[in-house]
């Protein structure tokens, strides 16, 4: 007779069921059922006094409280206790659903209790810095560890494109302290020098200031320096963030930059800015795959990244127009990272990002899309995008 092969659910129910001290006994009174954490107790009466048809009852109410306490083990499973399924990375969400960092106004009335409980309760393992959090370990290490959250990294604002290492290390100083007290791999680089006077964000796409290609080298050479130098100081790797607006947006000028530098620079693959960028990450994989330390998941909207683009609109108005999304809203394939990372070597952070007004993209909601978008494309299973 052909057997089904077991679930993860039913493997799971399995294993808590057998590590229970509390096993099944149809002639004790009780039944503890308080493996998932629930303290759910099922009243089950002794054999001789009840009906086999009463027992059979009580069984299967019974049944059914262990298979929902195994949907929820099965989530905490692929969430908080361990790694996406058939890897070793995490999943992590950035709190720029919830409240921009740049854009103010947009999330201003979400606190930082309500960004952390919802990143939680939908199942992430981890977050990254936003402009809300604490920059004291001592603050923040209890505020996350309560919701069972893991600190991923948190983005540095750089300045090697005009500046000195020397100087960078000064500047990084209590920034990498706190990643390292909380116990992060990673620092987020992103290159806020050498761009559009003013304010940068706001100023049409096409004013986009461009690197000499003469002086490519020696900033190359610069960053290598600095992610040496962090290492050696704070355990943390330097993860290079490309962007829309900054020195390195197009796949020639990330290639031309991480090409230069020396292994101690790091490079963070970012899915969305390099489809906003208008070129397919997954070259970057090809290339770099080696160099990548931490990696954001993001999606775009391609109607109105056009329209960006058409109308030179500025970065910020992208941002509050819905130009970024979660993964699987929007038009980016996110099969080729996928891939990536079950074959690779990477045991870094994978981070769902999108900045969106949360009053047009609720955050719980959005975030949760995104992971379950993120685990099945994981699980193999079949994803309807939307």
């Amino acid at each position: 007779m052909h057997r089904q092969a077991p679930t993860p659910a039913t493997l799971w129910r399995s294993h808590l069921l057998r590590s229970s001290p509390c096993r099944r006994n149809s002639r004790s009174a009780w039944v503890d059922m308080a493996c998932g954490g629930d303290g759910a107790r099922i009243s089950l009466p002794p054999a001789n006094r009840y009906s086999e048809k009463e027992v059979r009852l009580h069984s299967i109410e019974a049944d059914v409280t262990s298979r929902r306490q195994a949907q929820k083990q099965e989530r905490i499973f692929h969430g908080h206790n361990t790694t996406l399924p058939l890897s070793k990375a995490r999943l992590a969400v950035s709190p720029l659903s919830w409240a921009n960092d740049v854009l103010e106004d947009l999330g201003a009335e979400i606190s930082l209790q309500t960004c952390l409980s919802e990143a939680a309760s939908n199942g992430y393992a981890g977050i990254e810095l936003g402009r809300k959090f604490p920059r004291d370990a001592s603050v923040l290490r209890p505020l996350l560890e309560n919701q069972g959250l893991a600190l991923a990294s948190g983005w540095h604002s750089g300045q090697l494109a005009e500046r000195s290492v020397e100087d960078e290390i000064a500047s990084v100083g209590d920034h990498a302290a706190l990643l390292k007290a909380m116990g992060c791999s990673v620092l987020v680089y992103g290159e806020v020098a050498m761009m559009t006077p003013g304010a940068p964000f706001d100023a049409p796409m096409s004013r986009r200031l461009v690197m000499p290609t003469a002086d490519r080298a020696a900033y190359s050479a610069r960053l290598t320096d600095f992610g040496k130098r962090l290492f050696d100081a704070y355990g943390l790797k330097l993860a290079y963030h490309h962007h829309l607006m900054m020195v390195a947006e197009t796949f020639e000028e990330v290639s031309a930059v991480i090409g230069k530098a020396g292994p101690e620079a790091g490079l963070l693959l970012d899915t969305g800015h390099a489809a906003a960028a208008g070129f397919d990450y997954a070259k970057l994989i090809k290339r770099f795959g080696d160099r990548i330390v931490h990696i954001h998941l993001k999606d775009i909207r391609m109607a109105v990244h056009d329209d960006v683009r058409s109308k030179d609109l500025s970065f910020n108005d992208g941002v509050r127009n819905g130009l970024f999304t979660v993964p699987g809203d929007g038009v980016v394939d996110f099969d080729p990272v996928v891939r990536f990372v079950k074959d690779s070597a990477y045991t870094g952070w994978l981070v769902i990002e999108a900045e969106q007004d949360p009053a047009n993209a609720p955050p719980k909601e959005y975030t949760a899309k995104a992971f379950e978008f993120i685990q099945m494309k994981f699980r193999g299973s079949p994803v309807e995008a939307g």
